[in-house]
């Protein structure tokens, strides 16, 4: 694992737990989840009538499932499991979600 310095009182300290992060041993859960966007309706002035009636933003995001809680929930388009990074993470908060389906359990990364 390679350290990283990090600067300290103007001393440069070892920090072990730096980044890269350790490696992760499984594929977190892969999953579709249907949900509905927040959205700003049209540029300069309309009549109000323009603005009540319903628009049904509705989106279909598939990622890694890396966090799940009262929040909402994270997920992930790409993972390097070697080195235990991932990259572009989407948070949908839970009161936008319609639902979720489970594509693929965790397993286990060989």
């Amino acid at each position: 694992m390679q350290e990283r310095s990090v600067k300290k009182r103007g001393h440069y300290k070892i920090r072990k737990d730096a980044y890269p992060p350790t490696a992760i041993d499984y594929v977190p859960a892969v999953v579709l989840v249907r949900w509905t966007d927040a959205a700003s309706e049209g540029n300069g002035w309309h009549p109000i009538s323009f603005y009540t009636e319903y628009a049904d933003y509705a989106c279909m995001s598939v990622g890694l499932l890396i966090k799940d809680d009262e929040e909402g929930l994270r997920i992930l388009q790409t993972i390097a499991p070697y080195h235990g990074s991932g990259s572009e993470c989407l948070f949908i908060p839970k009161k936008m979600i319609r639902s979720i389906k489970i594509l693929s359990r965790p397993f286990k990364f060989v």
